[in-house]
């Protein structure tokens, strides 16, 4: 659904306005962050799992004055943490409040413990999805799902790879029926974005 180019350009776009932003990559396993910014980071979520790091530590510089925490890519045993390892990437993120003004955490798709964990610890969470079925039935899962986590949940909803403002209306307008009718959860549009074959250009 273009989840994790959007947290890239989200994090350059709040660094563009003078605010200090960092990008943790929590698509644990299937790291691809550091791919799209052409990074390749000595540190990463594997070396703050193990102990041997802190979130700090691991932190490097990425274009567009972002700040970028590299996850684990390829490595099976990191894309499902058992508690105790989840909680130590956690408690890294309290210590990354300090000093930075936005943290974005780009989580992995689907709703398994990793990516729920995450998106129930943040103050905001925000879904990324298309107009294919698919995306806005894994979209309303989210929802579900953390809603069963944390009441007071915040969601907020992109929609990506749209033809056309009527057609990102729409998609909104369904997903949030649906979300007031079962969960009684109230979601908040904060826009669209046009399907470009620029983007697909530009990570190749």
């Amino acid at each position: 659904v273009g989840k994790t180019s959007t947290s890239v350009n989200l994090a350059i776009a709040l660094a563009s306005r003078g605010s200090r932003a960092v990008l943790l990559d929590a698509d644990l396993g299937l790291a691809n962050v550091e791919v799209l910014l052409g990074l390749n980071s000595l540190y990463n979520l594997q070396h703050v799992i193990d102990g041997e790091k802190s979130i700090n530590q691991i932190m490097v510089q990425g274009p567009g004055g972002i700040y970028v925490v590299p996850g684990s890519s390829g490595l099976a045993k990191f894309a499902d943490l058992d508690a105790p390892a989840r909680d130590n990437v956690l408690t890294g993120l309290k210590e990354l409040q300090e000093g930075n003004d936005f943290i974005i955490v780009d989580t992995m798709a689907g709703i398994g413990q990793n990516a729920t964990a995450f998106a129930a610890a943040a103050d905001e969470v925000l879904l990324v999805t298309t107009p294919e079925p698919s995306a806005i039935v894994d979209a309303y899962a989210m929802i579900k799902t953390v809603s069963g986590m944390r009441s007071d949940a915040v969601f907020r909803v992109v929609v990506n790879m749209v033809t056309n403002k009527q057609q990102a209306s729409a998609v909104f307008s369904k997903l949030n029926t649906v979300a007031q009718q079962y969960l009684d959860r109230h979601l908040t549009y904060l826009g669209h974005i046009v399907r470009d074959s620029h983007v697909s250009q530009g990570v190749m």
